[in-house]
């Protein structure tokens, strides 16, 4: 415990001297540069990572000058080695974002090195759980799950580097309770890691609470976020009633929920889902009317909540276990409900996307059983049948009425140069009058040229761009009552795929 107590205390002194160092240099070479994600309003030194990233391996490397039995464990494992020169990696490359920022493909890809080297070097996911007490082994699985982890977690930590402290408190947080964690089951080792990153974020917090003096940067949260992905791996429990990511999966529940909503929440409004916005968490609790202080204080004391949820979930009971996890599941669900993060889960929505995804595929029944009809369009024997097969299509699409006029070139072998329909009489009529009359205050009316393209662009000069000469086939002209039944964009879809195969049919036809 001396050992631990000694890395916690070097961690804090070296933060607490190298933050303002790193501070008065950034001020003096003008590395200040405001973040999209920040509620200040003046730009601040972003390279505060610096400061930690330099107290955790310092007071690693004054550990070794000890000759305890915990320190010498530092020697008797490889593995670190690999952890050192990842977490290097992948800081470099958030502190050349900070000074110069990257795009998020080229951050996005030293992520997955980082992630592969930490893979490579043997820091690996083998097994998931099916149960509180049992596991599968994952065998080549393990590749992508590891790397889907350390990734996660890295940009979880920093989607969260938004308001003062929050970040920080939160490593903070995470980092004391794996400590605590790994020193009950007797993983020393992986404590030391967690010990020296606890006392880097407390020292550097000192700082970067509100009001804050400095930022973290892309180089401070990637490497916060690596090293305790990477030791959350390395220090795995395996207890009786826990599963090894389990625990700090619960652990960090407020980043990984933040950064899992994240891309799916900027996919649902259509915004590139490697961009900033201000939908996390933060700011939502901010525009229900939370100072910045204030949503750090429930973040901070949301994570120790979960923190005490996982460490009991350590030494409890598996009935006791599987107890706990349904208060905590039912607890976050209400959570949720009340920030309207189920807004993007109602059953409405996610039937919505299902139907997009099954209409997109082509799998759905209907647009399977409407692709038969269009064959069948395409293959018509006279305009007489394709007109019936079309009023077939349209019954399925909850049309009222619609009226095919065809060029002079085409009626000159009909009996009428206008077809028409009507939902109640399938079949094409001479005379539309007969038919039910639409109520016009409702009444959505679409009008298709039907227009055949003679010219060809690769035979075409730069002067006749734009002045293709094209044949009249004829109009269509749909009618639909909207008081019965809302159009929706599949209707006007599969319109415009009937349009199509209308007017490769008529032009089959002259």
């Amino acid at each position: 415990m001396t050992t631990l107590l000694f890395v916690f205390i070097s961690s804090l002194a070296l933060a607490l001297v190298l933050t303002p160092l790193v501070t008065t240099v950034a001020l003096r070479c003008n590395l200040r540069q405001p973040t999209e994600r920040c509620c200040h309003t003046r730009p601040l030194p972003r390279i505060g990572g610096v400061a930690m990233y330099l107290a955790f391996f310092l007071s690693l490397v004054f550990c070794l000058l000890l000759q305890t039995d915990i320190s010498s464990l530092l020697y008797e494992d490889s593995r670190l080695a690999v952890i050192a020169v990842a977490a290097t990696l992948i800081f470099c490359v958030g502190f050349w974002d900070d000074l110069r920022p990257l795009s998020p493909l080229v951050k996005l890809l030293a992520q997955l090195i980082a992630a592969l080297i930490t893979w490579l070097g043997g820091v690996q996911i083998n097994v998931l759980s099916v149960s509180l007490t049992s596991g599968v082994e994952l065998s080549w699985l393990s590749l992508p799950v590891t790397v889907f982890w350390i990734v996660l977690v890295v940009n979880a930590i920093n989607f969260i580097d938004g308001l003062d402290g929050l970040a920080a408190g939160v490593s903070l947080f995470v980092s004391l309770i794996m400590l605590a964690i790994c020193v009950i089951t007797g993983k020393f080792l992986v404590a030391l890691g967690f010990v020296a990153l606890a006392g880097a974020t407390l020292g550097f917090l000192r700082y970067n609470f509100n009001p804050a003096s400095i930022f973290m940067g892309d180089s401070g949260s990637y490497f916060l976020g690596y090293i305790i992905a990477s030791l959350s791996i390395f220090g795995s429990v395996k207890g009786q009633t826990t599963l090894a990511m389990l625990i700090p999966f619960i652990a960090l529940g407020v980043p990984l929920f933040d950064a899992l909503l994240a891309p799916m929440r900027r996919f649902v409004h259509g915004k590139n889902i490697f961009v900033a916005d201000q939908g996390h968490l933060h700011h939502r609790l901010i525009k229900n009317g939370f100072s910045q202080r204030k949503t750090v204080l429930v973040l901070y004391g949301v994570t120790l909540l979960l923190g005490v949820v996982a460490f009991g979930l350590v030494i409890a009971r598996d009935e006791l276990a599987g107890f706990i996890l349904l208060v905590l599941a039912a607890t976050l669900f209400f959570a949720f409900r009340k920030l309207g993060y189920l807004h993007y889960f109602t059953v409405d929505k996610l039937y919505g996307w299902l139907r997009d995804m099954t209409e997109a595929s082509g799998v759905s029944h209907d647009r399977r059983t409407f692709l038969d009809l269009q064959i069948q369009i395409s293959t018509a024997q006279s305009l007489d049948e394709m007109w019936d097969l079309v009023g077939g299509a349209l019954v399925r699409l909850d049309f009222d009425n619609a009226t095919l006029l065809l060029s002079e070139a085409l009626s000159k072998d009909q009996n009428t140069p206008k077809l028409t329909w009507h939902s109640k009489q399938q079949g094409h009529q001479i005379d539309a009058t007969s038919a039910e009359e639409v109520n016009n205050n409702f009444t959505l009316k679409l009008t298709f040229p039907l227009v055949e393209r003679t010219g060809r662009l690769y035979k075409r000069s730069p002067k006749s761009i734009g002045q293709d000469p094209v044949n009249s086939l004829g109009i269509l002209i749909l009618e639909k009552n909207i008081e019965k039944k809302q159009i929706n964009h599949f209707t006007l879809r599969r319109v415009e795929q009937l349009r199509r195969i209308i007017t490769r049919r008529l032009i089959t036809a002259l």
